[in-house]
C-alpha cells in the first residue's frame, strides 16, 4: 500500500482506509522521470520511442485530419510563436500540439503512449526550452509537419514528425552537456 501511496495510485488516510486516486499518468510517471534524468542512454531510448509513435500517429492523422483540425493545429502553433520566451507555457502548447495529433490519429494505445512519453522527457524538453533558438526550430518543424497534413500525405507527415523528433533529441543531449 505504501508503494501505491508513493506513486500516487491510492490516498491512504490514517482511520479512513485506502482509496485509488484519479489516476493521472504525470504522478505515475513520476518515478521514471525522476530515472530518466540520471541516464542519457535513456534519453536515447525515449526518443528511439517517440520516432516510432510519433511518426506512426501522424501518418495516421494525415488519412484522417479534418478542416477543423488543421485550424486547430494552425492555432496552437500561433499561440506557440508568441510564447517562445516562456518555457513552461510554451511547452503545454507543445503537449497540445502532440496530443492533438494523437487524437486525430483516432487511436487511442498510440494516443496514451505519446502522453506518456511526453510527459517522461517533460524535464529535459523544459531545459531546452528556454534556449533562444530551439522553440523557433521546434515551430518550424510544426508548420512543416501541417504542411504535410494538409497534403494529406501520410509518408510525408512521418518523415516530418521523425524528422521533428531527430532535431528535440539532439538539441536535448546538446543541452546536457
Amino acid at each position: 500500500m505504501r508503494a501505491l501511496s508513493a506513486l500516487g495510485v491510492v490516498e491512504v488516510r490514517h482511520g479512513g482506509g485506502a482509496y485509488v486516486s484519479a489516476l493521472d499518468a504525470s504522478h505515475l510517471l513520476g518515478p521514471l522521470n525522476f530515472f530518466l534524468t540520471l541516464s542519457e542512454v535513456s534519453v536515447e531510448k525515449l526518443y528511439d520511442a517517440r520516432r516510432l509513435i510519433e511518426g506512426e500517429i501522424c501518418a495516421l492523422a494525415a488519412k484522417r485530419v479534418t478542416k477543423a483540425d488543421l485550424e486547430h493545429l494552425e492555432a496552437l502553433t500561433a499561440q506557440q510563436e508568441e510564447l517562445t520566451v516562456y518555457a513552461e507555457e510554451y511547452l503545454k502548447l507543445d503537449s497540445q500540439f502532440h496530443e492533438r495529433l494523437g487524437e486525430i490519429s483516432d487511436n487511442p494505445f498510440l494516443a496514451r503512449a505519446q502522453q506518456s512519453l511526453n510527459i517522461l522527457g517533460i524535464e529535459f524538453r523544459l531545459q531546452v526550452a528556454r534556449t533562444k533558438d530551439t522553440p523557433r526550430r521546434s515551430i518550424a518543424d510544426h508548420r512543416s509537419i501541417l504542411s504535410a497534413l494538409k497534403d494529406r500525405d501520410p509518408e510525408k507527415a512521418r518523415s516530418a514528425m521523425i524528422a521533428h523528433m531527430n532535431r528535440v533529441y539532439s538539441s536535448t543531449i546538446t543541452s546536457a552537456d
